[in-house]
């Protein structure tokens, strides 16, 4: 019997042998764990950030001022400059006896006491320029002198009835006037003291035939004031060459606004400096 089992030992070590070669472990033997390689954890993905379009700035617009129009002369027309053969300032007042129809000035505007001034200017359009033209552009041109107002609105009307101008001449800065004189157009006459005006303060058209901007003069100095050229004004003009006993002139308005001083003064024909006097511009065809 011994003999036996030393003849099976080598048999049962050799199966033994080839158990563990074949990777078999002892079925008798607690199973080690095989350590799982723990998972690597996925990371989450970092949400991108809708990009919002920047807003374009746009610059802020500043307007510029528009210059003042000066009309381009037209080719083959006729340019004169005519001078004014009367002019006169009417001044406030329910009486009519305030006047300056030879003065040196012409006011326009409020005064400080809150008088109100007009000017009336006129030209002898028939007798400078032929019968049957073509007025193409007209243009009014007063020279500033004094003013403490800055930029104020004014407006050339065309006057609708005939007056005079008289040989009164205010004083010192003439602003007050002077008495009236025989013929002078006053607030309340169109020839002091016979012919009146159907309304105080001068007959005119109202409708506007050209306006600007009058503004303040630096001390000692003289700013031209240009009214037109515009159609209304061109139309005056036409009218009055065409019909010269329709030719009563422009009323020049300055800012009537009662409650602040708007006055203007500026030089009349009768300026010792020829240069400063009233002018009419005007361009024609003769067809």
């Amino acid at each position: 019997m011994r003999s036996m089992q030393l003849r099976w030992l080598p048999i049962a070590l050799i199966g033994l042998g080839l158990l563990t070669a074949c990777g078999q472990s002892d079925p008798t033997a607690t199973p080690t764990p095989t350590s799982l390689p723990a998972p690597t954890p996925t990371p989450a993905a970092t949400p991108t950030a809708t990009s919002v379009p920047t807003p374009t700035v746009r610059p802020t617009h500043t307007p510029t001022p528009s210059p003042t129009p000066t009309p381009t002369p037209v080719p083959g027309a006729t340019q004169v400059r005519l001078p004014a053969v009367q002019d006169a300032t009417l001044y406030e007042q329910d009486d009519g006896l305030r006047a300056n129809g030879s003065g040196n000035h012409l006011f326009i505007g409020v005064t400080n006491s809150r008088d109100k001034r007009r000017a009336l200017v006129a030209f002898d359009v028939a007798g400078s320029v032929p019968a049957g033209a073509a007025i193409v552009s007209a243009q009014l041109v007063l020279s500033l002198s004094r003013t403490i107002a800055e930029d104020e609105p004014s407006e050339v009307h065309r006057a609708t009835a005939s007056w005079g101008e008289g040989d009164s001449m205010a004083g010192s800065g003439e602003g007050a006037g002077a008495s009236s004189a025989d013929g002078d157009a006053t607030w309340v006459h169109r020839r002091f003291d016979t012919e009146r005006w159907a309304t105080p303060g001068g007959d005119f058209s109202q409708e506007v035939s050209a306006s600007a901007v009058v503004g303040r003069p630096q001390l000692g100095e003289v700013a031209i004031i240009t009214w037109g050229s515009t159609p209304r004004m061109v139309a005056d003009v036409q009218g009055w060459l065409d019909d010269p006993s329709s030719n009563h002139g422009w009323l020049v308005l300055g800012n009537e606004e009662k409650e602040r001083q708007t006055a203007k003064r500026f030089e009349s024909r009768e300026n010792p400096d020829e240069s400063n006097r009233p002018a009419l511009l005007i361009e024609y065809f003769v067809p």
